[in-house]
């Protein structure tokens, strides 16, 4: 009896299971994007019915899309992109990108110009138009003018931009930078403290270590972060830091600085080294590559740190 209440259970389930894929190939069947897709491939009904809930799932996502604002509110696994189907004898799911995701790739391509970029996604739309000027003194005004007629004429010495914390260094650089990428520059923004702390970890693997050093020394502009913030090792200071800037010395390649050091606090930084030897030497050799590769200027203004947390 007990075999004969299972088997009849089983027998229910089995006939609930058929109706419901029948149903559900029936509504597939009459689906545009189904339609279309078999027609495109030269397939049928039986086709589909041996596939129903991969075409199923396929629709399932494309629904998903269809609703969709934006970015911000993606539910798919993979942020920006769907999984769409293809046939070419065999029926697979391949990942594409999204019609948002299509318009970012485009308004970013210029990205692919930055060969080093060691600045948060937050700075990636930042442009000279982009910054509010609103409650800045006149002096910042005057700063933004300057480098931005680097901008038309991209040749020869950057800028040193010294300032306080926060008062916008890499934010303008940033803007900078981006709209020469746009002009398909080649650029390497990199944070000097992030810079040796990479590279000391790369000293065993010379291949590494040289592409890099290769990266900066000849890209059209290199843009150095932060300098002087970071612990100062003869190794740093003598071997890469000065070979990089005495190579672009030589070569009238452009750089930008951001400190908040000025140059004459720049200068005492380098004499001495992490273990307190004293070398103004070395001091007065990089700084001398500094002032030919860079014009110093002033930045004041406003603190612009929570425009960049907030991602504006």
């Amino acid at each position: 009896m007990k075999n004969m209440e299972r088997l009849k259970i089983n027998v229910n389930i089995s006939d609930e299971i058929q109706q419901n894929r029948e149903k559900l190939l029936k509504e597939l069947a009459k689906d545009k994007r189904v339609i279309k897709f078999l027609k495109d491939n030269n397939l049928d009904e039986k086709f589909l019915g041996a596939n129903v809930q991969k075409f199923k799932d396929w629709i399932v996502g494309l629904d998903e899309c269809e609703v969709c604002t934006g970015l911000d509110t993606c539910v798919k696994s993979v942020k920006g992109h769907y999984f769409d189907l293809v046939y070419d004898g065999i029926l697979q799911k391949t990942l594409k990108p999204c019609r948002y995701q299509k318009e970012l790739n485009i308004k970013t391509k210029y990205l692919e110009n930055y060969l080093v970029r060691d600045f948060p996604d937050d700075l990636i739309n930042i442009s000279l138009s982009s910054i509010d000027f609103e409650n800045d003194p006149m002096e910042y005004l005057e700063v933004v003018t300057k480098v931005s007629e680097y901008i038309d004429k991209p040749k020869g010495p950057g800028y040193y931009i010294y300032g306080d914390v926060g008062v916008g260094k890499t934010y303008l650089t940033t803007a900078i930078t981006n709209e020469l990428a746009k002009k398909n520059k080649k650029i390497a923004y990199v944070h000097v403290p992030t810079l040796a702390s990479t590279l000391r970890g790369l000293i065993s693997e010379r291949i590494s270590l040289d592409g890099i050093l290769y990266k900066l020394k000849n890209v059209d502009v290199l843009v150095m972060d932060d300098i002087g913030a970071e612990s100062v090792t003869n190794w740093f200071r003598d071997e890469i830091l000065l070979s990089i800037l005495n190579y672009r010395m030589e070569a009238n390649k452009t750089c930008f600085y951001t400190s908040n050091l000025d140059l004459d606090e720049l200068s005492n930084h380098y004499m001495y080294n992490n273990k307190n030897e004293y070398n103004k030497l070395a001091a007065i050799r990089l700084l001398e590559r500094v002032r030919m590769t860079s014009v110093p200027i002033s930045l004041i203004g406003k603190n612009r740190r929570h425009i960049i947390s907030k991602g504006q």
